[in-house]
């Protein structure tokens, strides 16, 4: 079959999507993205336009504006919304697992909505979102795909418990209840109120952990702390002085080794 004759059968009541793919010797390769072809009598021609996506205290806003060739009157909107860790998959004979995405589906006069973990999402999630737009006759093309999450942060997220000392070029740090595997420590000049940022990668549950820094010991510093959650930064600790400790080695004690010496008698001649 010649692309010509493919397009001749494409009926004109309904929009349909193309992948394509190429075989050979071994088998078939990966498919091309989905790419949405418009008929003159099926559903819009165009995809909602995404105005804005915000993620906050556990929702998702989403707001937008109606496709720009509606190809008649919009009757609803389609949100769908996945995990992100969630992929395509294929079961036998190379047929794809099909997509487990969420469906919201809102009247043509709506234009913004908030969904959260009322609706079915969970906190500390990442998720995948796309949109379509449906007429009278048919749903149209999808939105291109967005990512947000629902990551969120409590008191009990807050580093509160740790001390930093400084011996010599390097920076100890010791946390009490470590929950985090990835560090952000902020160093500030208190002299001249500059700031400097390290970024730290431990294993779980380490508890102390030392980073190289030149610092003026003529100066004082402050040391404040956050953690990272799947890509989000935590709310900082509080601001604690960085003590200077000096690194005290023992002195080699100095051995005085005793030489005998041998003191020779003279003895009076016989």
């Amino acid at each position: 079959m010649t692309i010509t004759d493919f397009l001749i059968k494409i009926p004109l009541n309904v929009n349909i999507s193309l992948r394509i793919s190429a075989e050979n010797e071994y088998g078939e390769g990966e498919k091309t993205f989905p790419i949405w072809i418009p008929t003159p009598n099926g559903g819009p021609k165009t995809a909602p336009i995404l105005s804005s996506l915000h993620a906050q205290d556990s929702k998702v806003y989403i707001t937008w504006a109606e496709p720009r060739l509606p190809n008649g009157y919009i009757s609803n909107y389609t949100i769908y919304i996945k995990k992100e860790e969630d992929v395509d998959e294929e079961v036998g004979d190379g047929e794809e697992k099909k997509e487990e995405w969420k469906k919201f589906v809102y009247g043509s006069n709506t234009s913004r909505v908030e969904i959260g973990i009322n609706d079915g999402l969970e906190e500390n999630e990442r998720y995948q979102m796309k949109m379509t737009a449906t007429n009278e006759r048919h749903e149209g093309p999808e939105t291109q795909v967005y990512t947000f999450d629902l990551i969120s942060f409590d008191e009990n997220d807050v580093i509160d418990n740790f001390t930093a000392i400084v011996i010599n070029s390097t920076v100890f740090v010791e946390v009490e209840n470590p929950i985090y595997t990835k560090y952000n420590i902020y160093i500030r000049d208190e002299g001249n109120n500059q700031t400097v940022k390290h970024e730290i990668d431990v294993e779980t549950g380490t508890t102390k952990f030392e980073f190289p820094f030149h610092l003026d010991h003529t100066l004082s510093y402050s040391i404040k702390m956050s953690g990272m959650k799947l890509g989000r930064e935590s709310p900082p600790s509080e601001e604690i002085d960085l003590e200077f400790q000096t690194l005290n080695l023992a002195k080699p004690t100095q051995m005085i080794m005793a030489t005998s010496r041998r003191k020779v008698i003279k003895e009076p001649p016989l």
